[in-house]
């Protein structure tokens, strides 16, 4: 199982290759990754303290949906996308 930060113009990619190598994720709300850093014990912000933020979150919030790859619509999206450059 994966947990990444749902910031799709970051993770888009990521997340779907990890949905097509037949890998579990968690989209993790940023605005609730902000309050669980909050929470901890290290201060600022820095890659490590985010990934043991969205951990800590995926793990503690069963409700969290998981991520699924459109097979339909996805081929639309990237055609969409390069045509509009």
């Amino acid at each position: 199982m994966w947990a990444v930060e749902d910031v799709r113009h970051v993770s888009g990619g990521l997340v779907r290759d990890l949905l097509a190598a037949g890998e579990t994720v968690i989209p993790v709300p940023p605005n609730r990754t902000a309050g669980e850093r909050r929470g901890g014990r290290e201060r600022g912000k820095s890659d490590p303290i985010d990934a043991l933020a969205i951990a800590r979150l995926a793990l503690r919030e069963p409700d969290l949906p998981t991520a699924r790859l459109d097979e339909h619509t996805r081929p639309i999206r990237l055609l969409a996308t390069t045509a509009r450059g």
